[in-house]
């Protein structure tokens, strides 16, 4: 299942706590995605969350996070 599945999987049976904890374990191993994940989220904040798909880790984490409202 991809990561981002597996998030919303996650708030949708287990609530937004479940998928905070998905996200975090997906952001905790790859240390340089955790960067990425800000910047995004600065940027999506200020521009809007872009539409269509995103490759980098960090990033289309962030897209899924703004999405179900992990993060405002």
């Amino acid at each position: 299942m991809s990561d981002e599945l597996e998030i919303e999987y996650a708030v949708c049976y287990g609530g937004i706590e479940a998928g905070m904890r998905v996200l975090n374990r997906d952001l905790a191993p790859r240390p340089g995605c955790v960067d990425a994940y800000h910047g995004a989220l600065d940027e999506y904040r200020k521009k809007g969350i872009p539409v269509g798909t995103h490759g980098r880790p960090g990033p289309r984490l962030t897209k899924i996070a703004l999405a179900l409202i992990l993060v405002k």
